[in-house]
Formats: structure tokens, sequence, C-alpha cells
């Protein structure tokens, strides 16, 4: 580890994403919190939220074919550059009032894939540029991303008190190409074209296409990977537009400031961060009864939300989303225990694709839900969904470790 931290070329390159996910952290803040301003209705709340999910599907079928036609660092940065792009002209409109709803969420729809691009493309370029400390690398990296994740919603809570929205939204789009700036240290190796360039894009796409069909017939004749798909959508669909709803309302039915509302997507964050503890913590507990544990924490941390208590609603954030990603990752690891190995890369391509799906119909759900019942009615409705996603759990066809 120290070694690493020697490294010119890893702390360049950490250095550049960590300013960069800063950046994300505070922009996935203060956007809710922006159209809220502009509109004070969920419904929008929800429609900017799906268009950041729901256009991840399509392109998210192709990226890794598309690397590897145009090369890593090729579409690593000109996936910056767009994500840069987008988030600078919504913050001139903004601050031009000249932010049109239909506009904001073209420009986040972008945003947003321009994000899973470079995303994607730099989980491809770790093992390429620090192969021979591929696992510290990816654990440092994965370390600093908790912590900006962190650190953003706290850092955007104190700078709302002196700057405005069009001051954060400027911030993000800057960091965007902080990771641009450090590419003379990291060196970024690219790809030549493919020497028949039509040709290669429609084989790849193809085999993109063939591997899908694959994956999708692997899980229907596995009992296990069915069971856990069930699993995961059931989950998704409760927990997947928890946040959205959770901050509506404590700005429209508890009336809280900007700042309490980032505290609150910093405790999130902590949450996720001591979810992350808690796997390697209990990693001799059986993956079921692990999953089940991850479940009571998420249903009690949805079931203090009926309190109206600002700190009680800190601790059932925090509780919540430690549950939420104790459990993302224990369905990570089942995945690579149930899976093929020659199967593995596909398998987590679908149920990545499924995942992005499932937010945004969570996000519809929740807040479709909000606009004819009470708020807590949906708490209650989410845990009864978390409760199906139990029972699939006790099948006998769930059969993991």
């Amino acid at each position: 580890m120290k070694t690493l931290l020697k490294n010119k070329r890893f702390v360049a390159w950490a250095t550049g994403l960590a300013c960069d996910r800063l950046g994300n952290a505070m922009y996935k803040v203060v956007l809710p919190l922006m159209v809220y301003n502009m509109t004070a209705s969920l419904k929008n709340m929800a429609i900017v939220t799906i268009c950041q999910f729901l256009p991840r599907v399509f392109p998210g079928i192709y990226i890794g074919s598309m690397v590897d036609i145009f090369g890593k660092r090729t579409v690593f940065v000109l996936a910056l550059f767009a994500q840069f792009l987008s988030s600078f002209v919504i913050a001139i409109l903004y601050s031009a009032e000249m932010l049109h709803f239909i506009f904001l969420c073209i420009l986040a729809a972008i945003a947003s894939i321009s994000f899973e691009f470079s995303r994607t493309t730099e989980m491809t370029l770790v093992p390429t540029l620090f192969a021979e400390q591929r696992v510290e690398a990816t654990t440092v990296l994965a370390s600093v991303h908790t912590a900006m994740f962190m650190l953003g919603p706290l850092l955007g809570a104190l700078l709302l008190d002196y700057l405005n929205y069009n001051a954060l939204l400027l911030f993000n789009a800057l960091s965007s190409l902080a990771p641009l700036c450090a590419i003379y240290w990291t060196r970024i190796p690219n790809n030549q074209l493919a020497e028949h360039y039509a040709s290669g894009i429609r084989a790849k796409l193809l085999l993109t296409n063939n591997s899908l069909l694959e994956a999708f017939r692997t899980i229907h004749l596995n009992k296990s990977l069915q069971y856990l798909m069930f699993f995961i959508i059931s989950i998704t669909l409760a927990t997947g537009g928890l946040e959205l709803l959770i901050i509506f309302y404590i700005k429209n039915r508890l009336h809280v400031n900007d700042e309490f509302a980032s505290i609150m997507y910093a405790m999130g964050a902590a949450g996720m961060f001591c979810g992350s503890l808690l796997v390697p913590t209990f990693k001799k507990l059986p993956r079921k009864r692990f999953l089940f544990i991850t479940l009571v924490m998420i249903a009690s941390g949805i079931t203090l939300f009926q309190s109206d208590n600002l700190l009680v609603l800190l601790l059932a954030q925090w509780l919540t989303f430690m549950g939420v990603f104790a459990c993302s990752v224990t369905q990570d690891l089942i995945i690579q225990e149930c899976a093929p190995i020659g199967m593995l890369g596909r398998i987590s391509g679908l149920i990545r694709i499924t995942n992005s799906a499932m937010l945004a119909l969570s996000t519809l759900l929740v807040t479709s839900l909000a606009a004819v019942l009470s708020i807590k009615t949906v708490f209650v409705i989410v845990l009864l969904i978390i409760l199906v996603a139990f029972l699939f759990t006790l099948s006998r066809h769930f059969s993991v470790n």
C-alpha cells in the first residue's frame, strides 16, 4: 500500500477521480434541491431522477463494446468532456433564469449517460494502469469514492450558507475536468481503431447482443440465479426511489432547510460506508442469514421514518442505507459464487442494466403512490415489498451458502 501511494501515476489518477467524485456528490445533492426550488413538485423531481437512470439502460448494453472499438482513453476523455459540458450548460442556463424544465431533463440525462461511460471505462483502466497492484488500487479508489460521497454533501451543506445552487453546479462541471488534467501524469494508453472499422462495430454489437441472450439463458436454467434476480428486482423496487422520497418528505412536510437536507445525504453516505465494513466483518456468516440481517436494518430504518423528530430521521437514514449497501455488496458476492465463471461478466452486466431500469421504476412507483397517499403510507408499502424480497430468500431454490 505504501508503495502504491508513492506511485506518482496512481496519486495523479486518484486525485483526479477524487475531485470528480466530490463534484458528483455535490451535484447529487444540489440537483433535486434545485428542482424542488424551481417547481416544489415531487413529480418533477421524480422525472429528473428517472431521466438520470432510465437512459443508462440502452447504452449500458454497448459500453464495453464501444470501449473496445474506440479505445479506453478516447471514451474516457469524451465522456468526461460531455459530463463537463452538460453540467456547465445547466449552471449557465440556471444562472440566466433560462433553464426550462425539459432542457434540464435532457441535460441531466446526458450528464448521467456520460458518467456511466466514464465510470465503466475507469473500471477497465485500473487493471491496465496498475496491473501489479490491481487489488490495492481498487480498494483505495473504492475508499476514495465513498469518502467523497460523504464529504460532498457536508461541504455542500456548508457552502449553501454562502453560495447559491449555480456556484455548486459550476464546481461540479469544473471537477469533471480534473481527471483530464491528470492525464499527463497517468499516461492512459489508447487502442487503435479496428482495421475494418464498420465491420468491427457490427461484430462487437452483435457479440454484445448474443452475450446478453446467453446471460438470460443461463439465469433461466439456474434456479438459484433466477430467485436471486427476483430478489434483486424486489429489493431495488423497494429502495431505489427512497432517497428522493425522503428528501421531498423532509423539505415539503417538515420544512427543513437545504443544509439539513445535505446532511441527510451525508448521513446516507456514512451508512453506506458502515455497510461496506459490515460485509467483511460478518464474512463467515451464511449469505442468506446476512441478507436477512440487511433486510432487518432496511426495514427498521424505514419504520423510523414514521417519526417527525429530526435526530430520529438522521438515524433512520443511516440505518436504511447501511442495510441497502451491505445488501448490494452481498448480492455481488452471491453472483460471484453462483454464476458460472465463464458467464460472470455477462450476468453481472445484465444485472447492472436491470438495476438501472428498476431504479427508474422504483422512483416512478413511490412518487406516483405519494401523489395519492400519505408519504408515511408509502413507507408501509415499501416495507411490504421488502417482505416480498425476504420471501424469495426463503425458497428452497434460493440455494446459497
